[in-house]
């Protein structure tokens, strides 16, 4: 596997990758090249889709983060920090020596009506 930097190596290895079938690596951009990393399970598939969408249209890394149109995005400067977002169902976006935390996390609803087991 090819990194873009040391940061996406370090990163690469705390999350176990490839070894690690929840957490995914993906290389994202047209004419910049981005990491974006996030755990399958808990990252919700939507948003980081739109995420991917709002990485190709982006045209310049001084500006990335003022591109990204999915979730609450923040710069993030310890790669330990960001590994415990990652691990808490956020995205982590490098951009050359740059990491943002991006809000992606799926929060899973409950039914309001009885549930089944409780019915007497």
């Amino acid at each position: 596997m090819k990194f873009i930097n040391d940061i996406d190596e370090k990163l690469a290895s705390l999350l176990n990758i490839p070894n690690n079938f929840d957490a995914i690596r993906r290389e994202v951009g047209k004419e910049v090249k981005v990491v974006l990393y996030f755990l399958s399970s808990l990252a919700d598939s939507e948003r980081v889709n739109e995420l991917n969408v709002s990485l190709m249209l982006s045209n310049s890394k001084k500006y990335i983060d003022e591109q990204i149109s999915s979730g609450a995005v923040e710069e993030q400067k310890d790669i330990y920090k960001a590994f415990l977002a990652v691990s808490s169902g956020m995205s982590v976006l490098l951009c050359g020596d740059r990491i943002y935390v991006v809000e992606t996390r799926n929060y899973p609803t409950r039914g309001v009506g009885e549930p089944d087991t409780e019915k007497t």
